[in-house]
Parts: structure tokens; sequence; C-alpha cells
């Protein structure tokens, strides 16, 4: 294989890399990188591919302008590489690098110019061009593999309303001919990410709180939660019933255009589940920002939740589930609502990341359009909780991350510094924990199908705990500590408080 050079730490170009905010644990890990191909398109900027030492299957497309200095997101010369590569996809097929090709597909129209874009937090890079007076979205692949099939189903689903329109795409080949995905580009899609919708009606919850503490409990103590439904989901319930009405849309097209249903195989999940186990374990026992008997409850409730899935699996009939192509990581972000006439609302998914797509092919078994469902929930759970840590932190005047560790703290049962404070920020919560499980409701009230897996099914615990321990794992890795506060105090929530 071609080689360019190495870099190694003290390098530009490898500390850019360590220090990306996106990159993987595989990354993070490098002593250095091997740069195994350069893709030039006239001038700088070009895109290097590098792998690390250790791990070359593993391969990363750094932007990086003259001297090969690494472009940082939002770069003004990035916008160069954009209309390069849309003006070499309108003349040409195939562009020869030193290690491979980059091949091109599509007919897109003319670059015009970049338009400001806000993409917040994303492992890949997200630009915005006018082309020819359109509103367009390049997505730029950082991790090239073969793994990818967003261009794919894009193209695929063409015309189903589910997603963006798809308008070229591109792929790096390396010298065994194997295409990995360097970018996609689609028709920017109008609309609000649902979280923006959802972060307006949960306000709207916080200052009536105390008054719903205290006047609406059940006999045991908690919060009604059929007065939090009526009181505070009025027009926003017709927005999810069309969120859930829109994920059975995209998997009815992925269905008829992507591929047919088959029999899921609950087994890889199970093994996958306690892989991850492993992983989390590892790093919580690192991560000193939470204390230790707190790592340890969280450990034991993890090993717990884990341990006893088998048992419930295999003394629980299954209920209808088929494996098939879903979406594949459904955050909340990535549905996009607007309101249409008649009073109702359209929703369209983006940043398809669906798995595999040939039925054929090792793992499609092991994957179901439920884990949508699943990828939801926990934003929803992940989404209620960060709101709470920030309202919590208002009150109290300090940093949200200091209200979800107290969050944290309090769920593993350590003493409060302050019981008041800490019986307060408890109920606000606790009412979040309610909303995100009613809110879920009317999401499975608009797919359809709200019995086909009951909530407390073993089956969905296993694919919530599944997804719960890959975002942990994520952030963990990442060090986002916030994050891993919420992750950790949903594991430490018994799943029939916040289930039902």
């Amino acid at each position: 294989m071609h080689s360019v050079h190495d870099v190694r730490a003290g390098d530009a170009l490898a500390d850019h890399l360590h220090d990306a905010p996106w990159m993987d644990a595989t990354g993070r890990a490098a002593v250095g990188f091997t740069v195994i191909d350069r893709i030039h398109l006239g001038r700088a900027p070009e895109i290097l591919v590098v792998q690390p030492w250790h791990a070359p299957d593993r391969r990363y497309a750094v932007p990086v302008g003259v001297g090969d200095v690494p472009l940082a997101d939002g770069a003004i010369a990035l916008a160069d590489l954009d209309a390069r590569l849309v003006d070499a996809t309108r003349v040409g097929r195939l562009i020869p690098t030193p290690g491979g090709a980059v091949v091109l597909h599509g007919d897109p129209p003319p670059y015009r110019a970049a338009v400001p874009f806000d993409s917040g937090w994303s492992t890949n890079a997200v630009s915005a061009l006018d082309l020819d007076g359109v509103l367009h979205i390049h997505k730029r692949y950082r991790v090239l593999t073969t793994d990818v099939h967003e261009p794919v189903v894009l193209a695929r689903l063409q015309g189903t309303e589910s997603v963006p329109d798809h308008v070229a795409n591109w792929a790096w080949v390396d010298p065994t001919g194997a295409e990995c995905p360097l970018g996609v580009l689609y028709r920017h899609v109008d609309g609000e990410p649902l979280e923006d919708l959802l972060r307006v009606n949960l306000r709207t919850l916080w200052p009536p709180l105390s008054f719903i503490a205290e006047n609406f409990k059940t006999e045991n103590g908690t919060i009604n939660s059929a007065v939090v439904t009526t009181q505070h989901f009025h027009e926003l319930a017709v927005v999810l019933r069309a969120v859930g009405a829109a994920i059975r849309g995209l998997h009815r097209a992925l269905v008829a255009h992507v591929a047919p249903r088959g029999t899921y195989d609950v087994g890889p999940c199970l093994e996958r589940t306690r892989t991850l186990l492993v992983g989390v374990l590892d790093q919580l026992n690192e991560d000193e920002h939470l204390p230790l008997d707190t790592r340890q409850a969280v450990a034991a409730a993890l090993r717990e939740k884990v341990a006893a899935l088998p048992a419930l699996l295999a003394a629980t009939p299954p209920p209808p589930l088929t494996a098939g192509v879903g979406h594949g990581d459904l955050h909340l972000s990535h549905l996009l609502c607007r309101a249409s006439a008649g009073g109702g609302w359209m929703v369209s998914a983006i940043d398809i990341s669906s798995g595999v797509i040939n039925p054929d092919a090792p793992g499609f078994a092991s994957q179901t359009p439920w884990q949508d469902l699943v990828a939801v929930r926990r934003g929803l759970e992940s989404f209620a909780g960060h709101e709470a840590a920030v309202q919590d932190a208002e009150v109290l005047g300090i940093h949200y991350r200091e209200s979800s560790l107290a969050a944290v703290l309090g769920a593993s049962g350590s003493a409060p510094t302050d019981p008041a404070s800490s019986a307060k920020s408890g109920r606000l919560f606790a009412a979040a924990d309610l909303w995100s499980e009613r809110a879920f409701r009317l999401v499975l009230d608009g797919y359809g199908e709200a019995d086909l897996l009951p909530a407390l099914h073993p089956l969905w615990q296993l694919l919530h705990t599944n997804r719960m321990l890959h975002e942990l794992d994520y952030n963990l890795t990442r060090g986002r500590a916030h994050q891993v506060n919420l992750d950790v105090r949903r594991a430490l929530t018994p799943d029939d408080l916040v289930m039902r």
C-alpha cells in the first residue's frame, strides 16, 4: 500500500487527531498514524487518509491545508473543499489517488456558496451549501469504513418523504477495491429538531412542580403521571404521535426499498451487551469524577441487569419481533418536525445509520427496527434528565454538571449534604422521568404497535440495556462527564419506576 509518511505524538496532525472530540477509542490509543493516501482536488485543502499504527484496519479522513496543517471544523477553507467535490462530481466519476481512488456518484446542481450552519455535536462533519439557489447539506464521514450505508439507503428511499432527497455521494476506494463512503450530499429538509419542541414543553413543567408535588400524589407518594400528562402534553401530543407514525413509515419504506424482514436472533445482542458491560466497567473503574462507592453501586446495578437477562428471556415467550433494517442511531435531533396544513405535522429522519442492509450478510438477523424506538426512549430519558439538571442548577446557583452529579449520588444512596435541597431535586428528576415515559407512550401510540413489545418484556430490557451501555461507553471514552452522570443515574433507576 502506498505510504506517504508517518506521524507521531508532537506532530500537529497526530495531536489534532488525539484531541478531536469526535475521535473514537482506537484513535485516542494510537501512538502514531500512517498517512496512507492523499485526496488531491486541484489545490489545498486536501483530504488525508490515515490509519493508526496499531490498528491498520481503522481509517480516518482528515482535511488539511497548506503544509498538511489540519483544518478545524468551521475553517473557511473547508468551503473550498465542498465546492471542489461538487464541481468534480459534475464533470467526472473518478479521481485517481496515490493509494487508491475516489468515486463520485450523482449530478448535483452548480455550487454557489457556503451557507452559515450550526450542526451541533456530531461525530461527522456537516456543512451547508447553496447549490443553484437551493440549500443542501454535505455530511462528510471522518471514519472511513465499508459499514456506512447512508448514501445507499438515501438513494433507495428517494421520494418516500421519510428521509431527505439524495443528490450525490463520494467514496474512497482502497487498493483492494473496497468502497468506503467519504461523504453524502442531500437536499436540506425544513423543520425543527424534535428536542427543540420537547424543550419548550418540558420547561412548562418546572414552575408548577412544587404545587404538583404537594397536591397530586398517589398513595405511595409518587407524582401522579396522569396529572403530568394532562397538564403538559396538549399540542405536543400531536407532534409525538406524528413522530411515531413517521418512524413506522420509515420502517415500511426500508422494507419496500432496502431489505425484507427476517427472523430476529437475540443471541448476538446479548453477547454484545456482555462485551459492552466489560468495557464500561473497566472505564468506570478509572473514571475518578465519580466517588468510589458510587462507581461500585453503578457496577453492581449494571452487572445485575445484564446477569438477569438470559433467564428472563428464556422464561418469557418472544413477542412477534422480526429482524430488519432500521435508522440505526435515532437521536431526537435526527427527527425534524414541521407543521403541515390542517394542523398536522410532517416528520423526516436524517443521519441514517443503518447497520447491515444485505439480508444474506452476517449480522442482518441480529438487528431489529425496534432498536429505533429504544433509541428514542433513551433519547427522551437523557433529554429529560439534562433539562432537570439545568433547572435544578439554576435554582441552586450551581453548574448543571454539579446537579447531575448530585442526582447520581442520590440515586446511589449517598447521604445528601442538604436533605431539603436533595428532596426538591429528587422531585424534579422524578417528574422528568415521568414526563419522558409519557412522551414515549405517545410516540408508541403514533407508531401503532405499542402492544408488540411491552415495556417490561425481557427483550425490551435487553435492547434498552444494550443501548444504554453503548451510550455510556461512548460518553466515557470521550470524557463527557455530564452525559456520563445522566447515563449512570438511569442505570441506578429500577426499570419499573420509569417503564410503566
